[in-house]
């Protein structure tokens, strides 16, 4: 949901960063860490990417908010 945020509000840049973290940094290493375990292992990926960039959005998304709030100060 972050990255669509970040498209809404026009910060496009952030919306592409959290993309491709999670397809090109998280996603493609956790599947190639987790076949040297076992193949069943790999459907792991999916879950532990999807919470790494959501923690890393998360962050980002109240760093906005309180930007905002301290702009209007």
């Amino acid at each position: 949901m972050t990255p669509v945020f970040f498209q809404a509000i026009g910060n496009g840049r952030v919306s592409l960063f959290l993309s491709v973290m999670r397809q090109i940094f998280c996603l493609i290493p956790i599947f190639w860490a987790l076949s040297l375990l076992g193949l069943q292992f790999t459907w792991f990926a999916f879950p532990i990417s999807e919470v790494l960039v959501g923690v890393t959005g998360m962050g980002v998304y109240w760093r906005t908010i309180n930007g905002w709030k301290n702009s209007r100060k």
